[in-house]
This record gives C-alpha cells, sequence and structure tokens, in this order.
C-alpha cells in the first residue's frame, strides 16, 4: 500500500538525486532504466531547472 508507493518515490527520488549530482551544464546524459520508473523520473527532469527532456526515440531508429 502506501509503505510500497512511498518507497518507490523514494527509490525514484534517490536515482535523479545522484543523476543531479553527476551531471553538468551543457552534458548529454543517456538514462536507461525499466518503464516502472518511467513516469516519475519523467516527472523529476520536467520540473527541474536546467534539466531537459529528449525521447531517445528517433536516436534509435
Amino acid at each position: 500500500g502506501a509503505e510500497l508507493n512511498a518507497a518507490w518515490y523514494q527509490r525514484n527520488a534517490k536515482i535523479f538525486a545522484k543523476l543531479t549530482q553527476i551531471a553538468q551544464p551543457g552534458d548529454s546524459v543517456l538514462v536507461v532504466f525499466g518503464s516502472g520508473h518511467a513516469f516519475w523520473l519523467r516527472h523529476f527532469v520536467q520540473n527541474t531547472p536546467g534539466f531537459q527532456l529528449v525521447e531517445p526515440r528517433d536516436y534509435l531508429q
């Protein structure tokens, strides 16, 4: 229930926090995680100044 959801949110927040630690201004970073992480990682990227989400489909075809 609620504890599992909170743990899942926390896991994704930690993943994104690590990304913010390693990414420098002007960097391009490819993040590969399972689809279960996509919603929260997209949310964090779209709501954090200095980050821009680029969908990989055009690059992977």
